[in-house]
């Protein structure tokens, strides 16, 4: 719910920036008056589309987030449990970093978008 709030609230900023931009007339200093609304509106724009689609980029975020943690426990790097269990994964696919990480994936999915 707050999720959609925000990414309607971010939309309709991103537009009212673009509308600003596109209602400036040629003139002689066009950047001066247009780059604080162009900001504005890359800004928005980003966080719509990163508010919108938060699922969808976790789900290639979090697989390499337990890949760095396994990597950081194998070298004595990070010493806490979820680096500890991403070793333990880490050592139960073979080492390969490529198979924990489609592993994690794959259950990422059947967690989050469970199937009807």
């Amino acid at each position: 719910m707050i999720k959609n709030i925000l990414s309607y609230i971010t939309f309709i900023a991103s537009m009212f920036c673009a509308v600003m931009v596109v209602s400036v007339s040629e003139t002689a200093n066009w950047w001066q008056v247009s780059r604080y609304w162009m900001f504005a509106f890359a800004l928005f724009a980003t966080a719509f589309v990163t508010i919108h689609n938060v699922d969808e980029i976790r789900r290639y975020t979090y697989p390499a987030y337990v890949c760095l943690l396994a990597w950081a426990y194998q070298h004595k790097l990070i010493c806490s449990k979820l680096s500890h269990h991403s070793s333990i994964m880490y050592e139960k696919y073979n080492s390969s970093y490529s198979k924990l990480y489609e592993n994690i994936q794959d259950l990422y999915d059947k967690v989050v978008f469970p199937e009807v």
